[in-house]
């Protein structure tokens, strides 16, 4: 799929993912492909996978890659704790980071979690119009 992603020929601007059972493992791959000044995604669905922190870690590089053009990204129903939510942040805050929706809904999330999105779109260089965290 990376290659596929990161040809030239290929004109997909939406995948949907979800319930794969995809691991990091799956996730890695991805992320390089996302950084490909080819690769056309801007929509992605990773939902009800078995995602962890370091899926988080794999996409926080992808989406502060200036090539990276997604501005949604679905992670619900995975194994994200406010570890992965940090590095999500830290993507945010970056001012090459294009996201504008993020769908974080039925992770292992606590209060922390919430502050690390409540700074970071406190940060002049987010540009999140849509936020789910709800349980």
């Amino acid at each position: 799929m990376r290659d596929a992603l990161k040809s030239g020929n290929c004109k997909l601007i939406e995948l949907h993912l979800d319930l794969n059972k995809m691991t990091d493992a799956g996730v890695k791959p991805l992320s390089e492909a996302l950084t490909s000044g080819e690769c056309k995604l801007t929509k992605l669905f990773l939902s009800n996978n078995e995602l962890s922190d370091t899926s988080a870690k794999y996409l926080r590089d992808a989406l502060k890659s200036g090539n990276c053009k997604l501005i949604e990204l679905h992670l619900d129903l995975n194994r994200l704790t406010d570890e992965g939510v940090k590095y999500l942040s830290e993507a945010l805050t970056s001012g090459e980071c294009k996201l504008t929706k993020l769908f974080l809904r039925r992770n292992k999330l606590s209060d922390t979690a919430a502050e690390y999105l409540r700074d970071a779109q406190q940060s002049r260089n987010c540009k999140l119009t849509e936020l789910h965290l709800n349980y």
